[in-house]
């Protein structure tokens, strides 16, 4: 009776199951330990995913100090948002920090072009319309005319200023047909509303040589020639530009003292000298008979 009391309690003893790993306290339930375990399954991938798009961030799987350095109950994706977020502010300072683009600087304006080159009247004809504020004539409202405009008949011969390369021969905008011929050292001349075009562009042409023919294509009021002259894109009164040009051929000197003409406040303030086309002068009206001469009022 006594052996087989100590072999059951032997035997009873060496069945007792261990203690198993998941135990948990007390009133726990099984759902409270599914979703603790889902949310370390979550932090996980989220710092996953973070190490992935921010190099500075990755953690070596080997490195087990990272992640017991971290404090109890914080997961990684936290603890490495901060760093993000500071680079994202860093960054953020940076670009306040970059320098605004710089501002060039204003480039002086030149009055000793070599004018030498131009020569010769680009048509025979008489002026209708000079350089500087006007009526214009489509509207009445003041506008700053940029040339000089030679009337003259459709098909009148068109001449180069001066010797130079054909930088345009086309159609554009207000100028209808139209020729640019750059004469070097910044000086150009442009032709305007022609009928034909008689080069090309590229090619080389001499002082005095037909470049095409006088129209009214463009914005023109009838057959004439727009002339100009600009010196680096300025356009400048060509009757000056002409005159200080055959100085410069002949007197040098005086050509250095009248190139102040071709500044750019006194091209500014240019008028027109032609007179301003008005409307036609009514008749006077006939007086009645038997009355007297009314009295003009003035307003």
């Amino acid at each position: 009776m006594l052996c087989a009391l100590a072999l059951l309690v032997s035997g009873g003893v060496t069945s007792v199951s261990p203690v198993r790993a998941d135990a948990r306290a007390p009133g726990s339930s099984d759902l409270a330990l599914e979703a603790s375990q889902a949310a370390a399954a979550g932090s996980l991938s989220e710092s996953d995913a973070g190490a992935s798009e921010d190099g500075d961030n990755e953690i070596d799987p080997g490195d087990t100090k990272a992640v017991s350095d971290r404090p109890l109950g914080t997961t990684e994706s936290a603890q490495a948002a901060p760093a993000r977020a500071k680079t994202s502010r860093r960054g953020a300072a940076i670009t306040r920090r970059a320098p605004a683009a710089a501002v060039a600087a204003p480039v002086p304006t030149r009055t000793d072009h070599d004018l030498r080159p131009l020569a010769s009247s680009p048509v025979p004809g008489v002026e209708s319309s000079g350089f500087g504020w006007r009526d214009d004539p489509f509207n009445s409202r003041r506008k700053f005319h940029k040339g000089t405009d030679f009337r003259a008949p459709r098909g009148t011969a068109v001449y180069a200023a001066g010797g130079g390369v054909v930088l345009f021969a086309g159609r554009m905008g207000g100028y209808g047909n139209a020729i640019f011929i750059d004469h070097g050292d910044g000086v150009v001349t442009r032709y305007g509303h022609l009928r034909v075009i008689g080069v090309t562009k590229g090619a080389t042409v001499a002082s005095g040589s037909k470049v095409g023919e006088v129209g009214s294509t463009g914005r023109a009021t009838g057959p004439h020639l727009h002339f100009e002259v600009r010196l680096d894109g300025r356009a400048v009164n060509p009757k000056v530009a002409m005159t200080i040009a055959n100085l410069q051929r002949t007197d040098p000197l005086a050509a250095r003292t009248a190139a102040v003409a071709l500044a750019p406040d006194v091209q500014a303030a240019s008028i027109d000298p032609h007179p301003r086309p008005g409307k036609r002068a009514k008749s006077a009206r006939p007086e009645r008979r038997g009355r007297g001469k009314r009295k003009q009022v003035l307003w």
